[in-house]
């Protein structure tokens, strides 16, 4: 399964001298080298404009994967396409939960001066084909080219089929933030069950969970995030409460099986 975060690398060494605003003159070869380098990623893509609110591009692999053209993903109602792609029950919980939420934070990278490339968000869901076929999907998505002021211009969208190695029948999502170094954090983690409700842990709890991952003890965590060691304890035995797990090792196949941290 390809990451956001090695796409995005290969990405950036092969278009560094190109302009990604040439996308809104149709620039036939630069269209040319997009598609090339696309059809040859093992994952579904696409990339929204902001300004258009629709796809411009789609690569053959979200077609297979979908059962639909690119006509279909790409024409004026493209955008219906797409919704038609998500389960109902999913789609609902989506547009009152997810999207706003990442149009908020975008919102809010703008508006603080941060570069909203920074963000890189990815979740699950269930996905139809055309031929109703169901099956579990992750979405990964992050900006790529700006206006001046800042404002999102182009998002790529990488898809992949997951239903080999989905365990629950909950909507992951996730929020990352890459910092200097290009080291990938995660910010924020929220799991929505069948029954609509929410599993959230704080940004403490993700801090203290990156922790724990790499070994270290309740009184190291303590020290490295000047909070007493009967906090730490505190918020250990509330991160296994939420995420329901028995001990340490179902906490950390937990946290890499939902890609947390």
């Amino acid at each position: 399964m390809v990451s956001y975060v090695d796409f995005e690398l290969n990405f950036k060494k092969l278009f560094e001298k190109k302009n990604l605003q040439s996308l809104n003159n149709h620039n036939p070869s630069f269209l040319k080298e997009i598609d090339a380098f696309f059809n040859s990623l093992p994952v579904a893509a696409n990339i929204f404009d902001h300004k258009e609110l629709r796809n411009i591009y789609c690569n053959e692999n979200l077609c297979s994967l979908m059962g639909y053209s690119r006509a279909e993903f790409l024409s004026e109602n493209g955008m219906q396409t797409v919704y038609n792609t998500f389960h109902p029950t999913h789609m609902a919980i989506y547009n009152a939960y997810l999207f706003p939420k990442i149009s908020e934070v975008m919102a809010e990278a703008v508006a603080n001066n941060e570069d909203v490339k920074s963000y890189k968000f990815s979740t699950t869901f269930k996905a139809v084909r055309s031929n109703k076929h169901e099956f579990w999907c992750q979405f990964q998505l992050g900006v790529i080219e700006t206006y001046s002021d800042g404002t999102p211009m182009f998002t790529v969208c990488l898809l992949n089929d997951i239903s080999h190695i989905k365990k629950d029948n909950n909507i992951d999502f996730l929020i990352y933030k890459t910092s200097t170094g290009e080291i990938q954090q995660t910010i924020s983690y929220t799991s929505f069950n069948e029954d609509n409700s929410q599993l959230k842990l704080s940004k403490r709890e993700i801090e203290i969970l990156a922790l724990v991952k790499k070994g270290h003890t309740s009184k190291e965590i303590a020290t490295k995030l000047f909070v007493s060691e009967n906090t730490v304890h505190t918020h250990r035995k509330n991160i296994l409460h939420k995420t329901n797990s028995k001990n340490i090792a179902e906490l950390i196949q937990f946290a890499n099986l939902k890609n947390i941290c």
